[in-house]
């Protein structure tokens, strides 16, 4: 199967969730993509990264879509962002990238250092009942790192977003509602909580 060569640096034209082997484009991209790959075994190596993770997959263009092999050269399957960066890895550099990639046996001889996570805590914003309200939770430390929300009230939806947890919702009434949030990286070695009070206030008369 021969590996192509090209100049390509695009976006992610929507959200590329961990499990989804479709990388999305937009049709102009996928058009120039297929106009380079016109053999069925055809592929490209591209990167993604939006900042907080990095990946490279083996993708081709099958059916009007861009398929693609997840986490290749030691990097890992992510949730990347919409308008995360795509850009063309030449095969020259490809087998270099473990070497570039700590979170992959890239130190072989000693441990690989990782910065432990943290949690960048602020005060949420105050809400208000019956009215869309939207908060976040920053975490620091090296990627890949693993986030949870625990005992959230059934109105509030997370969201991943990077390094951050994006938190929204309609809370039908007023209240303090307590729940946690978490993450995990340094593969697993390092972990932390951090407890959680949002104020919801009744509704102006």
């Amino acid at each position: 199967m021969p590996s192509k060569t090209l100049f390509f640096n695009t976006h992610l034209a929507d959200i590329l969730d961990g499990e989804s082997r479709i990388i999305p484009l937009c049709q102009q991209d996928i058009k120039r993509l297929s106009e380079v790959l016109t053999e069925e075994d055809d592929y490209v190596y591209l990167s993604i990264s939006d900042g907080w993770s990095y990946e490279v997959v083996k993708a081709r263009v099958q059916a009007g879509v861009v398929l693609a092999e997840r986490a290749v050269e030691g990097t890992r399957a992510d949730r990347h962002g919409f308008g995360a960066c795509v850009k063309s890895v030449s095969p020259l550099v490809i087998a270099q990238i473990k070497d570039l990639i700590c979170n992959y046996n890239c130190c072989e001889e000693q441990e690989c250092p990782c910065q432990p996570i943290a949690v960048y805590y602020q005060p949420l914003p105050e809400a208000t009942e019956k009215l869309p309200w939207r908060g976040e939770v920053v975490f620091t430390g090296d990627t890949p790192m693993t986030l949870i929300a625990n005992n959230t009230p059934a109105w509030m939806q997370v969201e991943r977003m990077g390094s951050t947890l994006i938190l929204s919702g309609t809370p039908p009434e007023a209240g303090s509602y307590e729940f946690s949030v978490g993450g995990t990286n340094c593969n697993g070695t390092n972990v932390v909580t951090q407890n959680v009070t949002l104020t919801v206030n009744p509704a102006e008369e």
